[in-house]
């Protein structure tokens, strides 16, 4: 089993995958950057990013508070520390102010892992019960998208911390129903060049008996590690591996760049990822 994911994500999904008896080869291709200075271009060229000190300074004034991804949590988390971290931001709105209380905005997130991440965080230096998360049952932004669709959200103003480059399918409809959608960075996504070693065993010929699967949990991993590969030895290396992705975007990722796929996660988990895969292998031993 090749695990694509950063390095710093890696533990949970290989340590399972050893309880079952798989072998496994890490080959991050993706590492996770700061974002753009306050500076930037990035602000100017688009009215919608804003640097995350300006999304705390602001804190007042959100609606809605969106998390896309666990990373995008733990990110705003260091971020804002100098504030108190996310749990002491959200404090202070509600705190009575010359214009008046202000009602703390409503939360919400996409993914299972996101939104514990979420909850540790905000009850760590409380006594607080869990809060108040909005999730969607499917994982996915178009999951959020039918949950937030009961709301009015006309006039919303939505925060979306997230990773500089990332899909716009959420604020860009979210802006189409009429939200005052804003969207701050809290990491970037780049390549990780693959090591020496690593792409040697990758392109190595296994044994009839051994099935090689490439596991992508994010668009991000599949991109950066099939734009390491020539063409030749792109060939060489999909015709000797079974593709398993976490969910439809990256299922349709794959679909762009020519790559078949062999099963997609269920739920769109680290987990359900490995159980697909299990049953996947199974079915792929019979049919051999």
């Amino acid at each position: 089993m090749v695990i694509t994911r950063a390095t710093h994500q890696v533990t949970s999904m290989r340590d399972r995958l050893h309880s079952l008896g798989a072998r496994t080869l890490e080959a991050p291709s993706i590492q996770l950057g700061r974002p753009p200075l306050r500076d930037s271009s990035y602000y100017q060229e688009d009215h919608r990013l804003i640097h995350h000190e300006e999304a705390v300074r602001h804190c007042q004034s959100y609606d809605w508070i969106i998390f896309t991804s666990r990373n995008a949590v733990l990110f705003a988390e260091e971020h804002w520390q100098a504030h108190g971290g996310i749990h002491a931001m959200l404090a202070q709105v509600g705190q009575p102010e010359q214009s008046g209380a202000h009602r703390a905005p409503t939360l919400a997130c996409i993914g299972r892992s996101t939104y514990h991440a979420l909850q540790s965080i905000l009850t760590a230096q409380s006594q607080e019960q869990a809060r108040d998360v909005k999730i969607p049952q499917v994982f996915t932004a178009e999951g959020l998208l039918d949950l937030l669709s009961t709301y009015d959200m006309k006039q919303q103003k939505v925060l979306i911390p997230r990773a500089l480059v990332a899909r716009e399918h959420l604020p860009s409809t979210l802006s189409k129903w009429g939200a005052q959608v804003w969207i701050s960075p809290m990491y970037q996504t780049l390549m990780k060049p693959l090591q020496a070693e690593v792409r040697g065993e990758l392109l190595r010929a296994l044994s009839p008996e051994i099935t090689r699967y490439l596991t992508f949990t994010s668009d991000s991993t599949l991109t950066h590690f099939i734009e390491q590969f020539s063409p030749e030895e792109r060939s060489k290396l999909l015709n000797r591996a079974r593709v398993a992705v976490i969910g439809p975007i990256v299922e349709r990722a794959a679909c762009r760049l020519g790559i078949d796929v062999h099963c997609v996660a269920q739920p769109h988990t680290i987990d359900g990822l490995i159980d697909t895969l299990i049953s996947d292998y199974r079915r792929h031993l019979r049919s051999l």
